[in-house]
């Protein structure tokens, strides 16, 4: 399945070969293709280069792992968070998971759960839904 006829993705570090960028569902990670001269654009995805640092709560100064922000747009969510639980250990590094369709924070993460378990089992904190809400 292509990146464009998806509707489920995850943005952040699959690999440390390949950085951030957009992943494809499944038990292992898969690209939807490196980040060309920053264009974020998959698919249909309304979220493009905010999911780099720009969706996650409270900005860089409040980087805490694991808060994450809910986002609908265009008939599209989106749950974003801080997470060094990847390869890249960096303040600043961040990962979303969106999906196309209207749903709740629980339904978002148990859906990212299973759409990429790879990212899901490495993470070394629990998704909270974060207090403050754009």
């Amino acid at each position: 399945m292509t990146a464009a006829a998806n509707d489920r993705l995850f943005f952040g570090v699959g690999t440390r070969e390949m950085g951030h960028c957009w992943w494809l569902p499944g038990p292992l990670p898969r690209s939807a293709g490196p980040l060309v001269n920053g264009d974020y654009t998959v698919g249909h995805c309304p979220f493009n280069f905010e999911v780099d640092g720009r969706l996650q709560p409270g900005g860089d100064l409040r980087n805490v792992e694991g808060q994450c922000l809910l986002h609908l747009r265009a008939g599209w969510t989106a749950i974003a968070w801080w997470d060094r639980s990847g390869p890249d250990k960096r303040p600043g590094c961040c990962s979303a998971f969106v999906m196309r369709g209207e749903h709740s924070f629980d339904e978002m993460v148990a859906a990212f759960a299973q759409s990429f378990p790879w990212a899901y089992k490495r993470l070394t904190f629990a998704l909270v839904l974060a207090e403050e809400q754009p």
